[in-house]
């Protein structure tokens, strides 16, 4: 499973031309002055979008990442054209043999390529999720309490029905009751 393409701030304001292009060319009820005064600036491109298309951020983001990915794609040269279809060849085959002396490699490659795609959720949901559940919870503080105290209780409840807390001294308990 491939990792979605990251949306690095640094690349989009080197990307910026051909990125505001393709953002005006699929969001074409966009307006432009809005567009030009983010001048590059991820966050500020982010809430924009987001707010134009009413989409949350991390959906958002996704999109801008793809459309930043196409607008790198235009802005590299193309590679000439090859006149050493033998070396080409050679690279390939070296490659492979040293794929195969390691079997474990694409699964190494596997595991990096999950871990990065964990660590890119993990920062969407601490930077989208987060700060919409303590607003949440800060606007319904009497909710959150009781809720809070609700979970607790039935915590409490079910250890307790398991037998939880097995030391009979924390219970106040003499030990010798139980035998």
């Amino acid at each position: 499973m491939p990792s979605p393409p990251s949306f690095d701030p640094q690349q989009v304001r080197a990307a910026w031309p051909e990125l505001r292009a393709l953002i005006l060319d699929e969001w074409h009820d966009l307006d432009v002055a809005a567009v030009d005064e983010t001048a590059g600036d991820a966050d500020a491109l982010i809430t924009l979008v987001a707010e134009h298309g009413e989409r949350t951020r991390a959906m958002t983001r996704r999109l801008l990442a793809e459309l930043l990915l196409l607008a790198r794609e235009q802005q590299a040269p193309a590679p000439p054209p090859s006149r050493a279809p033998r070396a080409t060849s050679r690279r390939v085959q070296a490659a492979a043999a040293t794929a195969d002396s390691n079997p474990l490699d694409p699964f190494d490659r596997l595991v990096s390529s999950l871990e990065d795609h964990m660590e890119d959720l993990a920062r969407q949901v601490k930077d989208d999720v987060t700060p919409l559940a303590v607003d949440t919870a800060r606007r319904h503080l009497g909710l959150s309490l009781l809720l809070a105290g609700g979970i607790g209780l039935m915590v409490g409840l079910f250890l307790g029905a398991l037998g939880y807390p097995h030391d009979p001294d924390a219970l106040g308990e003499d030990p010798d009751d139980h035998a």
